[in-house]
């Protein structure tokens, strides 16, 4: 079974609390952005997308088809 919308929350709100963990050094681009606010920033949207696309996978995967299949299933427009 895959990942629940709560458990996504949970795990979320756990990962966050351990804060960033930066993988390499990268400078803040922003003159008035301090460096650790930038890392955490950069820490919180990276968890933010890895859970989404969890979820995506589970509840609204990528669905391959061919132009047939597509052309049969109906007008798209």
């Amino acid at each position: 079974m895959g990942l629940t919308f709560d458990e996504a929350v949970r795990e979320y709100q756990l990962r966050s609390s351990i804060g960033p963990l930066v993988q390499g050094v990268q400078l803040s681009p922003f003159v008035n952005v301090p460096q650790q606010e930038y890392d955490q920033v950069k820490f919180l949207n990276n968890l933010f997308y890895e859970i989404i696309n969890k979820l995506r996978k589970e509840y609204a995967p990528t669905i391959e088809m061919t132009q047939e299949q597509y052309d049969v299933l109906g007008d798209w427009e």
